[in-house]
């Protein structure tokens, strides 16, 4: 609206078209612990470029990383194009667990991912011998990456039907708590 002092009013009707940027990939590389990459597209339907002006994460506990990407921000991203950015976390001590990866731009534009950081351990192998149905093996390996060793507290069956069953710790050989070392 623009309004005069002789008390004319013009008015415009404009609807800004909307921007479509979104993150289509979060990843954590396992030999890299002290990076991640994040891939943001600005869309064709976008309206404009957009400025990527910073990339944060967001622990689970509410708190906020500012991360350090490789390329120099504010980067421009055309319509209708992907960059990956490579920024640098040290996530070492954030194993297994979610974050929250937030990419804003000078436009006041935010786009969210969330995404699971790779756990130090795995289950590598589950037996059931159906010759003997009063137990089963199951194999867990620690990453020889991880910094440390972690403490099996309990293991547990979730059955088809959503049921889970806690195994009693002195029930399972060697007894839980079992300290498992890296690698």
């Amino acid at each position: 609206m623009v309004y005069t002092a002789q008390g004319y009013t013009a008015y415009y009707n404009v609807t800004a078209q909307p921007l479509a940027v979104e993150i289509t990939n979060v990843v954590f590389t396992e030999l890299d612990i002290t990076h991640f990459n994040v891939t943001v597209r600005n869309r064709n339907e976008s309206s404009t470029f957009v400025n990527v002006n910073k990339i944060i994460v967001t622990l689970e506990n509410g708190t906020v990383k500012e991360t350090a990407p490789e390329a120099t921000l504010p980067y421009k991203l055309d319509r209708n194009s992907p960059m990956t950015f490579k920024c640098e976390w040290n996530w070492t001590g954030y194993r297994g667990k979610n974050v929250l990866v937030s990419v804003l731009t000078t436009q006041n534009y935010t786009v969210q991912y969330i995404k699971a950081t790779p756990s130090p351990i795995e289950i590598i192998n589950a037996i059931f011998d159906a010759a003997n149905t009063n137990s089963f093996n199951v194999t867990v390996h620690n990453s020889a990456l991880y910094y440390t060793h972690v403490l099996i507290t309990n293991v547990a069956l979730t059955f088809e039907n959503g049921t889970v069953k806690l195994i009693n710790g002195t029930a399972v050989s060697p007894q839980l708590p079992y300290n498992l070392t890296k690698g």
